[in-house]
C-alpha cells in the first residue's frame, strides 16, 4: 500500500501498557478528608438560570495562527481572530501577517493573543451597555505569561537579538492593549468573561488548603502565605513532620504541582454546579520582579534607543506603570455543566474591582457573588450543549478562526504566487514541502 503505516503493529503491541498507564493517570492521589467532608462549603449546586440573560447582548472571541520556517532562521507568521455576536450582526475580523528573523512559538502565541485583544477592543465599541464579552482562554494566565515574558526580556535588554526585541515589542503592546480593553469595557459597563476549557492551574486547590490552615493552624497559614512553595521545599518537608496525618496530606497535596484544580474537582464532585468564587493572586516573587524591573532607569534608557527602529520607548513603560491598576483581580470559579463533563474555568473582570490591581493583591481569597459573575455563569449555562459544544458562541468563534494547515498553505501559495509577479518569493525551507508548518 502506498500510504501503509509502518508503526500500527507497534501501537497494537502497546495497548496493555497504555491501559495500565491510563489507570494510573486517572487514579487520584489521596485527598485529605478535611477537604472532602467540607465539599458543600465550596461547591454550589444552585446554578444561575439562563433566563437571567435571555435579552443580554453578547459576543464571543477566539483566534488562531500558524507559522512556517524561512531560510536563514526566520519565519512567516499568520494570526487571525474573530468576534461573533448573538444578535446575528456581521462578525468582526482581524488578520496579521508578520515576517521576523526569529522562529518562536512564543512569538506566535503573542501575535495571536494581540490579534484577539485588538478584535476585543473593536467588539466593545459595537456592543451596547451591559453586554457580556466571552473570550477564550484565561485572563490570569495571560497576565502571568505576558509579564513573565516581558520582565525576562527587559532584564536582558542589552543583549537581545533582533527577533527577541520584536517579541518584547509585541509583549509590551499586549499588556497595554489589555489595559485599554478593560478601560473601554468599564466605560460601557461590559462584563469581560474568560472561559478556559482545559485549565492546569492549582489556584483553587491551594486556597482550600490555605483556608483550612487559616482556621485550624494560623501559624502554618501565615508561613504559607509568606513564601513561594517551590523555593522552600526543604523547609516544608521539615515542617510537615510536626503536623498530624491529615495536615501532612494537605502539605503533600499543596506541593503536588501535577495535581491540578480540575483533578480535585473531578475526584470529589459528582454533580453540576460551580466552586465558590475566589480572587487569585500572583506569586510574590513575580510581583517583586515586575515592580523592580519597571523602575530600572537602565531599561528605560535602553528602550529609547529602539524608538526609531522598533517603536519602543520609555513611554510604554511609563504607561504600564501609570495604568497598571486596571489589570484588576479577576473573580474565578470552576463550573460543571454536565455530571460527566470536565469543569470549565470561568473568570470575570468586575468593573467594581477596577483599581484593585492583581499586581498588588498578595493573598488569594474567597469572595462574594456579584451581578457580573452571576450573569456570566448564566450565560455559560445558556450556551452549553455538550462536551464538544461547551459554549455555542465560543465554539462558533473557534471554528471560524482556527487556522488549519491546508488553509495556511493556501494563504502561502497565494502570497508566493502574487509576490513572484513583483520579482519576490517567500524563501521557504525544504521542510515546508514535507509538511513543515507549525
Amino acid at each position: 500500500m502506498k500510504n501503509a503505516d509502518w508503526f500500527f503493529d507497534l501501537v497494537v503491541n502497546n495497548v496493555g501498557s497504555i491501559a495500565e498507564e491510563l489507570r494510573k493517570y486517572q487514579s487520584s492521589i489521596s485527598i485529605p478528608w478535611v477537604i472532602t467532608k467540607d465539599v458543600n462549603k465550596w461547591w454550589i449546586k444552585d446554578f444561575p438560570h439562563g433566563d437571567l440573560v435571555h435579552d443580554t447582548a453578547l459576543a464571543a472571541i477566539d483566534g488562531g495562527g500558524r507559522f512556517v520556517d524561512l531560510t536563514g532562521g526566520g519565519a512567516l507568521y499568520i494570526a487571525r481572530a474573530i468576534a461573533v455576536f448573538n444578535s446575528g450582526i456581521k462578525p468582526l475580523r482581524k488578520l496579521t501577517i508578520d515576517i521576523v528573523n526569529h522562529r518562536s512559538k512564543k512569538y506566535m502565541d503573542a501575535l495571536r493573543s494581540l490579534t484577539e485583544i485588538l478584535v476585543a477592543i473593536d467588539t466593545v465599541e459595537h456592543l451596547p451597555k451591559g453586554s457580556i464579552l466571552l473570550i477564550d482562554g484565561s485572563y490570569y494566565v495571560y497576565v502571568l505569561k505576558y509579564f513573565a515574558c516581558a520582565i525576562k526580556l527587559l532584564k536582558n535588554i542589552e543583549t537581545l537579538r533582533s527577533g527577541e526585541i520584536r517579541l518584547l515589542e509585541k509583549t509590551l503592546k499586549l499588556i497595554t492593549s489589555l489595559i485599554n480593553l478593560i478601560k473601554k469595557a468599564r466605560d460601557k459597563d461590559i462584563t469581560l468573561c474568560y472561559v478556559s476549557k482545559d485549565s492546569s492551574l492549582n489556584l483553587f486547590k491551594e486556597l482550600l488548603i490555605l483556608e483550612y490552615f487559616k482556621e485550624f493552624n494560623p501559624k502554618i497559614y501565615e508561613l504559607l502565605v509568606q513564601i513561594d512553595y517551590k523555593q522552600h521545599l526543604d523547609a516544608l518537608a521539615k515542617l510537615k513532620s510536626s503536623l498530624d496525618i491529615e495536615q501532612q496530606k494537605l502539605i503533600d497535596l499543596l506541593l503536588e504541582e501535577d495535581y491540578h484544580d480540575i483533578h480535585l474537582i473531578m475526584s470529589i464532585v459528582d454533580d453540576i454546579g460551580y466552586t465558590k468564587p475566589m480572587k487569585p493572586s500572583l506569586r510574590k516573587a513575580l510581583v517583586n520582579r515586575i515592580l523592580d524591573t519597571l523602575e530600572k532607569p537602565k531599561i528605560v534608557y535602553k528602550l529609547d534607543e529602539y524608538k526609531s527602529k522598533h517603536g519602543l520607548d520609555s513611554s510604554i513603560i511609563e504607561y504600564i506603570r501609570r495604568e497598571m491598576d486596571y489589570l484588576t483581580i479577576p473573580i474565578l470559579s470552576y463550573t460543571k455543566l454536565s455530571i460527566n463533563d470536565n469543569p470549565l474555568m470561568v473568570e470575570t473582570i468586575e468593573l467594581t474591582n477596577i483599581g484593585q490591581s492583581i499586581i498588588n493583591h498578595t493573598k488569594p481569597t474567597f469572595t462574594e457573588h456579584t451581578n457580573g459573575f452571576i450573569k456570566a455563569l448564566a450565560t455559560i449555562k445558556k450556551g452549553y450543549v455538550n462536551n464538544r459544544y461547551y459554549n455555542i458562541w465560543l465554539v462558533q468563534a473557534h471554528e471560524y478562526s482556527h487556522l488549519t494547515k491546508n488553509t495556511f498553505r493556501y494563504y502561502l501559495n497565494y502570497l508566493d504566487s502574487t509576490l513572484r509577479t513583483r520579482g519576490l518569493r517567500i524563501p521557504l525551507t525544504r521542510k515546508y514541502s514535507l509538511g513543515g508548518i507549525h
